[in-house]
C-alpha cells in the first residue's frame, strides 16, 4: 500500500494497467524470514486483515476484483485485463503459503533456498 495513491493517476490518465495484490494479511516475506531465521517471533508482519482493495479501487476510479478461488483465476484476470482504464485485482492467498525461491540470511542470489528444508 505504499504506493497506492498512484491509482488516482492511472484513473485520471485512464490507464490501462492492471495491479494484482498478493494479499496474505501480513507482509509475507517479512514473515517467512521471521519465522526462518528468528524463530516465529513476528514484529510487525502480520495484520490479520486486510482493507477492502476492490472498493479502494473503485474508490480511486479504477475497476476492482477480488479474487478469492484458484478456479476463477482465468475469467477474474481475463475480466481485468479486458477492462478499459486500471483495474486492481485483490487475490486473497493462504496467510502461511512461502515464497520460494528465497535468499538465506547472509548469503546472496547465487545461494538462493528453493524449499524450507534448505535455508
Amino acid at each position: 500500500m505504499m504506493t497506492l495513491q498512484e491509482l488516482s493517476v492511472a484513473a485520471r490518465e485512464n490507464l490501462d494497467v492492471t495491479v494484482i495484490v498478493l494479499n496474505n494479511e501480513a507482509i509475507g516475506m517479512v514473515r517467512q524470514w521471521q519465522d526462518a531465521f528468528f524463530e516465529g517471533r513476528h514484529t510487525a508482519s502480520e495484520y490479520g486483515w486486510m482493507p477492502e482493495f476492490e472498493a479502494i479501487a473503485e474508490a480511486f476510479g479504477a475497476k476492482g476484483f477480488t479474487l478469492e478461488r484458484y478456479d476463477a483465476v482465468a475469467d477474474t484476470l481475463e475480466a481485468a485485463f479486458a477492462h478499459d482504464g486500471p483495474s486492481v485485482v485483490d487475490a486473497r492467498i493462504d496467510p502461511d503459503e512461502n515464497v520460494y525461491p528465497m535468499v538465506p540470511s547472509g548469503g546472496d542470489n547465487s545461494g538462493f533456498a528453493l524449499s524450507e528444508a534448505q535455508l
